[in-house]
């Protein structure tokens, strides 16, 4: 039904839903896109760098994460089908929990993965073919539109390559 052509009521509930469904959008985005670039890590440049590297604790770290990725998955596809089961304070605490994880996570990776270390360890050829290697990767086995999409509109100009 049109706007004009709504209740008082009915437009109140339809501008609600209009607003939640970026959020919706955006973490179902969010989600697909972590889980697609644990994939590229874990098939690609974890067994890069496990070379020269105990990378068991990143791994577990992806076990992990996975599991929150689907609970909040879950969650939001509950809400979707029926409304009255969403639990603002769950989905709150299991998105800040999905957070707190995910920062140190990329942190421990950018800390210990540095040009001095790369330097160190590995021949440039092997260092400079590794990002063709995800390209490739990602052309077999993500959703170019979603990953594009969300590069782009979230990767800082001063960040692009």
């Amino acid at each position: 039904m049109a706007p004009g052509n709504m209740t008082a009521y009915e437009l109140a509930a339809h501008e609600w839903a209009c607003a939640h469904k970026p959020f919706r959008r955006g973490f179902d985005i969010v989600t697909k896109s972590l889980d697609g670039h644990h994939h590229i890590e874990d098939d690609v440049v974890f067994p890069f760098f496990a070379t020269k590297l105990d990378i068991s604790a990143w791994e577990s770290d992806h076990v992990e994460l996975t599991k929150r990725i689907n609970e909040i998955n879950a969650i939001i596809a509950g809400y979707t089908s029926d409304p009255t089961t969403y639990d603002a304070s769950a989905f709150e605490a299991l998105f800040v929990s999905l957070k707190d994880m995910v920062i140190p996570h990329l942190d421990a990776e950018e800390n210990t993965v540095t040009a001095k270390f790369m330097e160190e360890n590995y021949d440039a050829e092997k260092v400079a073919q590794l990002i063709p290697d995800i390209v490739e990767y990602n052309k077999k086995h993500e959703d170019p539109v979603v990953v594009l999409v969300f590069l782009i509109m979230h990767t800082a100009p001063e960040d692009r390559p």
